[in-house]
């Protein structure tokens, strides 16, 4: 059997209208003799006996009038069941013969199926297919190729509880017949909801029932006919989220079919044994053709039928309106009309009348469709084009959006790759995205990662537990840390990362951005150890030496125990300095070390206190282990020294202090291991334990204090000068003051002799006060000079303890009419390490006043990195140990670039000292370094001699501008 009923019922419905009407038709013999040639011998026989029939009781009539209630469609279509289309047309073409009635009753039955042939490519298939379980299976394939999936059941009910499947796509056909409780599986939720099921992820679903492996999204929609379920169509696929609520509405079309299908094939069975129920029949034929409408007028695509000659002979749907065109006001317009103006529909209609199935993307204005081309044929000869357009708008707005997002997320990608930055896409664990900056980093290829389970297999071994645990304890929030991983070639590389975890419906992971800090941990990690030690010998400083002292001193507390302090002054060391010069002198210095080190234990401590001193920490030392020590170290000094071909003599002083005997901490053991080893240089007995009658035993020191007082007063010290410049343009941008002591009877006196006096007596304030009023009555004078520039003035750790520092500044500001931004105040990192809260309360005073700061000889204090950030400072300037250093020592120069990136980072200017010839300047301006200070630009110089050269500097300048 076949639906052809379907596209003859409207023609027979107009010709006979609703309700009971009279017609002339052949008789029914001529009918059943066309049905025999067709359908066979059997049917055939079973006309001719109805024909039979029905002339013994209406006595043989050349024309039949048969009254029907509007129903008459039934009884025409038991007769025309089984007959094809073609079939179709040879009938209309004998009743045109007959009469003109038939003829015009014909023509309007072949316009009714050209318009049910186009409803659908579906629709097509469906009315070509004999009605039974191949129909349900045109429909089932029809459904999947408007909606792709991995397979397709189609299953309608054997009764209230059970449904069996009709048929089935992409599965074996063993299938068909298969039973199972309509309370089983996605299908039968449907099946018992009457309503769509549509599922992203069958996983989360406990109604599926698996029928094949890989099965990600399920879609079932009941199949609806006269208000009860008729069954079920079924669809799987292998994707996540693949199906929507649009696609269940285009499903919902196909289930329309079904029904109508379902329903005729049940009517057609029934059919003779109702014969006296002719009449609601009928009205369940229109019933169901309604409803078909219903279905074409709702779709979300569009339906069209060209003839042969491109004229359009239907023309339904929704999305018509996209398309430019009202349901039914172009039927028998030229669609080389209607679209001439777009090419690709044009191009697409002639191919298809050429004979070419064809599916392309067209655009109309501002809108999108896919659309299907089907041409329709009679004996090989096209004879008109079906087909239908879904609006695809929106799903190429956002393919368009995402193509635009990803070219935007690859070109962020390829710079951050540029710039080295790596970026990595974790899927779980395992890597899945890389950018060719990680590679190049670690040196592995992209396969390699490929064939990685887990990123976190890259981290070094005594990092990865913990970075793991710490992931997964994450609750989705962003992450940064510091991580070393291993390269491919065994070195250790430390990043530093961001990591942001994401999640999605079907995958989740983590999108991690890092750089490489390797250069600037090793940098920082040599500032760290320069920091707390001696540059030139490699042994701890003061400041080391008196944190592990106070950790001895603590330690022997809690064990009473004891610690001795060895402080040692080298004899002879300013002779061979001023005779063999400062390098030799240094040379010897490096060699006192080892020397040292071979009479100490590993808890003991050797240290580089500055110039030729050096300290010794034993721990658990009494007094005669200290004096044994002691003895030893002697020894070993005693030893000549062979330096450039030299072998040179020397002694030293040592002067020991023991806790608990001669103080209880570090501060006390420190000041007392120095008169014990004054004292000993005195005797020149090469070692001497503190005693407290030690202390009288100064007297060159108490003088000194004593002339310091009365210098000041006598204005025997002066300001020496040295210019800082600017690395860019060469131009002066300050000037930095040096005190000086001219006494009279010991001449010039380094600031290094008498400033640690002055902090010691007391002396540091009005010291402090004389320096910052000479500097600037000088800076006052040079602007009225005409020659403007800043002046900088060293601060000790005294005058940051100093409350009354801030208002002594601000009131010789206002005496000497200079504007604070002139003013700059320099101190030493160390200066920050006693009491650092009173010292950033001391600086903020400052700052407010509008002075400048600055740290100095940076990257040689203690905690430089601890409290760096806090500091409000506006340079900082780079020791010139370090900077003296770059041309021989890449760890040097390395030390340097990593200050000024440092710096910069934080705001600062940077200033380098020390730069003292041109290959020095090269290296520090090619690290970006602001500002230089040293011998290369000028010496320091007294105030007369800084303003001629000053004057030299502008007229050169003028003339290398001219």
């Amino acid at each position: 059997m076949t639906l052809a009923y379907l596209f003859a019922l409207p023609v027979l419905r107009a010709a006979w209208g609703a309700g009971a009407t009279s017609l002339s038709v052949l008789p029914v013999a001529a009918i059943a003799w066309s049905f025999g040639q067709r359908a066979g011998i059997a049917a055939g026989i079973a006309a001719i006996v109805a024909d039979t029939a029905i002339l013994a009781a209406l006595g043989e009539p050349e024309w039949i009038d048969v009254a029907m209630a509007g129903g008459g469609l039934i009884a025409i279509a038991d007769v025309l069941v089984g007959a094809t289309f073609g079939w179709m047309g040879e009938v209309t073409g004998r009743l045109a013969d007959q009469s003109r009635q038939l003829e015009v009753l014909t023509d309007e039955a072949m316009r009714r199926r050209i318009e049910s042939e186009t409803l659908a490519e579906a629709a097509r298939l469906v009315a070509e297919s004999p009605l039974n379980g191949e129909t349900l299976q045109t429909i089932l394939e029809a459904s999947m190729r408007v909606v792709p999936a991995r397979l397709a059941v189609l299953a309608i009910p054997v009764d209230g509880d059970t449904l069996e499947v009709a048929a089935v796509v992409g599965a074996p056909a063993r299938w068909l017949g298969t039973r199972y409780a309509t309370t089983q599986g996605i299908a039968g939720r449907a099946f018992r909801s009457r309503a769509p099921q549509v599922v992203h992820d069958v996983a989360t679903d406990s109604d599926y029932v698996r029928w094949v492996d890989g099965i990600r999204a399920a879609l079932s929609v009941p199949i609806v006919s006269r208000g009860a379920v008729a069954g079920v169509l079924h669809l799987e696929a292998n994707e996540f989220a693949r199906f929507n609520t649009g696609e269940a509405q285009l499903l919902q079309g196909f289930a329309a079919f079904a029904a109508i299908a379902i329903e005729s094939d049940r009517l057609l069975r029934d059919s003779a044994s109702r014969t006296q129920e002719l009449t609601t029949a009928n009205e369940r034929l229109r019933t169901s053709e309604d409803r078909l409408h219903a279905v074409v007028a709702t779709a979300p695509v569009a339906l069209f039928a060209l003839d042969r000659d491109g004229v359009f002979t239907l023309s339904e749907g929704s999305a018509l309106g996209a398309l430019g065109l009202r349901s039914g006001e172009v039927l028998g317009r030229s669609v080389f009309e209607i679209y001439r103006d777009n090419p690709d529909i044009l191009m697409n209609v002639r191919r298809a009348l050429d004979g070419e199935e064809l599916r392309a993307l067209v655009r109309v204005g501002q809108s999108a469709f896919e659309t299907l081309y089907v041409p329709q044929r009679e004996q090989e000869t096209v004879t008109g084009v079906i087909g239908i357009a879904l609006d695809v708008t929106e799903r190429v707005r956002q393919d368009q959006a995402l193509k635009e997002q990803l070219e935007l997320y690859g070109a962020v990608m390829r710079s951050q790759s540029d710039l080295g930055e790596i970026l990595i896409v974790s899927e779980g664990a395992r890597p899945a995205y890389w950018n060719q900056a990680f590679l190049d980093v670690t040196g592995y290829s992209g396969e390699e990662l490929a064939g990685m389970k887990s990123f976190f297999d890259l981290v070094v071994a005594e990092e990865r537990d913990a970075l793991i645990e710490r992931v997964r304890a994450n609750t989705g929030t962003r992450m940064k840390f510091e991580i070393g991983v291993r390269a491919k070639d065994g070195r250790r590389i430390d990043l530093e990362v961001a990591m942001t975890p994401f999640k999605s419906a079907a995958r989740g992971g983590t999108v991690t951005v890092a750089r490489d800090i390797s250069e600037r941990k090793r940098a920082q990690s040599t500032l760290e150890h320069q920091a707390v030690h001696d540059v030139l010998t490699g042994l701890p400083n003061r400041m080391l030496l008196r944190d592990r002292l106070e950790q001895a001193v603590h330690l022997a507390r809690r064990q009473r125990s004891s610690v001795s302090l060895l402080m040692m002054d080298l004899d002879h060391f300013k002779e061979i300095n001023d005779t063999f010069g400062h390098h030799v002198g240094d040379a010897l210095l490096q060699q006192v070390g080892p020397r040292l080190r071979t009479q100490i234990r590993e808890t003991d401590t050797v240290a580089r206190l500055g110039g030729d001193e050096f300290a010794l920490v034993l721990v658990g030392a009494d007094a005669s282990g200290a004096e044994l020590a002691a003895r030893h170290v002697l020894e070993q000094l005693e030893r000549p020294f062979l330096l450039e071909g030299q072998s040179l003599d020397i002694g030293a002083s040592i002067g020991i202090a023991i806790f608990p005997d001669h103080g209880d901490d570090a501060d006390m053991l420190l000041r007392r291991a120095d008169i014990a080893m004054y004292a000993a240089k005195r005797s020149r007995v090469g070692y001497a334990r503190y005693a407290a009658e030690q202390d009288e035993y100064n007297p060159s020191r108490l003088a000194l204090m004593s002339e310091l007082r009365a210098g000041i007063e006598r204005s025997e010290l002066v300001l020496h000068f040295q210019p800082v410049v600017s690395v860019p343009s060469g131009d002066v941008t300050g000037l930095e003051a040096l005190v000086r002591w001219i006494h009279p009877e010991r001449g010039l006196i380094s600031p290094a002799d008498f400033v640690p006096l002055a902090e010691r007596s007391g002396l540091i304030r009005p010291l402090t006060q004389w320096v910052l009023t000479a500097a600037l009555r000088e800076a006052r004078a040079l602007r009225q000079a005409g020659m403007p520039v800043g002046i900088s003035v060293n601060l000790s750790t005294r005058n940051l303890l100093d409350p009354e520092l801030a208002e002594l500044v601000q009131k010789l500001l206002e005496t000497w009419q200079v504007e604070p931004g002139a003013l700059s105040l320099e101190i030493t990192e160390s200066n920050m390490v006693s009491e650092p809260q009173r010292t950033l309360d001391v600086l903020a005073q400052l700052r407010r006043i509008g002075v400048r700061l600055a740290v100095d000889d940076f990257g040689t204090g203690y905690s430089s990195l601890a409290y760096l950030n806090r500091l409000p400072v506006d340079a900082i300037k780079i020791d010139k140990t370090f900077v003296r250093a770059m041309v021989g020592s890449e760890s040097s120069a390395a030390i340097v670039r990593a200050t000024v990136d440092l710096g910069h980072n934080l705001g600062f200017t940077v200033v380098a000292e020390g730069v003292e010839d041109r290959a020095t300047w090269d290296l520090v301006a090619a690290a970006s370094c602001d500002e230089v200070q040293g011998f290369l630009v000028a010496r320091p110089m007294p105030a007369d001699d800084l303003r001629t050269w000053l004057r030299a500097r502008r007229v050169a300048s003028a003339a290398a501008g001219d």
